[in-house]
């Protein structure tokens, strides 16, 4: 898929970014070393945003986002939560993807290994047509025709990030949410399907299984999901099936469906409309779910655009945390 475009001391610096709001805290850049078992010793790196709020001792959530396929590094437009997390108190954390190429970790191919290769390369040869032009990372052993990330073991390298950042700060374990767009999205599905106890909730965004690789375990009933998709979408159309550069995905629906039987959500019926503080405007939002679930919720919202459109005025940010807040004790999604 081409998109358009053990654990040591961590070293913090500030990150250059846009001019920040009131308040708004400044991420701050921050490295560790994890021995891959695809790539050997590797320097990984995140960024984290700690609110004002915050005090050694009283642990609050966590929300990490995942950025998309070749995306700026830091960059103000790959950081959003930050003034969120500040108004809401609430860390965030914001894990660099991978972009081994030719000897280097290179910025502009930077992605996030989605398991392609994990269930072999017949079932990977079945995400793309015959004559997509495949893209062989170096941490790659053997590669499909159907390639086109990292294959460095990123569900390795968030594990044990969590694990460092839960020694570092005051982290509410029970409350950790992620969020990723486009590839990052596609990682969030992953993530949570390979280590279904890390999420208390879960937002992809324009981010869809590749076909054949849709997995939702047991262990996810009591995971909420909030799938986010532009209604324009030709890079991963949220109707599945293939794309113009010859990748295929599963659909929202097949996703969804399958989340909410895992919810034990009631079958057969039409999805119903779910009223949210966001909804309508110039993009036109709109949301539905799945009725009477026994766990957990299964959303799916809209927006008109196209892929990688992220409306200004910040409801994807807001939405998503009006989500995970209803999974707090005591919340409620309204109906």
């Amino acid at each position: 898929m081409k998109l358009q475009f053990m654990l040591c001391t961590v070293l913090l610096y500030g990150i250059a970014t846009a001019a920040p709001r009131a308040q708004e805290p400044v991420a701050q850049r921050a490295s560790i070393n994890i021995t891959d078992p695809h790539h050997g010793p590797t320097l990984r790196h995140y960024a984290i945003s700690v609110p004002s709020t915050y005090k050694h001792g009283v642990a609050m959530p966590l929300l990490m986002w995942f950025h998309g396929q070749g995306d700026a590094w830091p960059a103000a437009d790959t950081m959003k939560y930050q003034s969120l997390g500040e108004q809401h108190g609430f860390l965030t954390v914001y894990p660099r993807g991978y972009g081994d190429w030719h000897g280097k970790d290179r910025a502009g191919y930077i992605a996030w290994n989605v398991g392609l290769l994990d269930r072999g390369l017949g079932a990977a040869n079945r995400t793309c047509f015959e004559d997509t032009e495949p893209t062989c990372y170096d941490s790659c052993k053997q590669c499909s025709r159907c390639s086109w990330s990292t294959c460095v073991d990123d569900v390795g390298f968030i594990v044990k990030l969590l694990a460092s950042l839960r020694k570092e700060y005051s982290i509410d374990a029970d409350h950790v949410f992620a969020t990723g767009a486009s590839n990052g999205g596609m990682f969030t599905h992953h993530l949570a399907a390979r280590v279904p106890t890390m999420f208390r909730a879960m937002m992809p965004i324009y981010g869809l299984p590749l076909f054949g690789m849709l997995a939702v375990p047991s262990e996810l009933a009591g995971v909420p999901i909030l799938q986010m998709h532009d209604r324009g979408d030709e890079t991963i159309p949220w109707a599945g099936g293939m794309t113009s550069d010859g990748w295929i995905y599963e659909s929202i629906t097949t996703t969804l469906s399958v989340w909410a039987r895992v919810h034990g959500c009631q079958s057969s019926v039409k999805l119903r409309g779910v009223n949210t503080p966001f909804d309508g405007g110039n993009q036109n939002f709109e949301c539905q779910e799945y009725k009477h679930c026994r766990q957990g919720r299964v959303i799916q919202c809209f927006f008109d655009g196209q892929h990688g459109a992220w409306p200004a005025s910040g409801q994807i940010e807001d939405i998503g945390w009006w989500f995970f807040a209803q999974s707090m004790k005591g919340g409620k999604v309204p109906n």
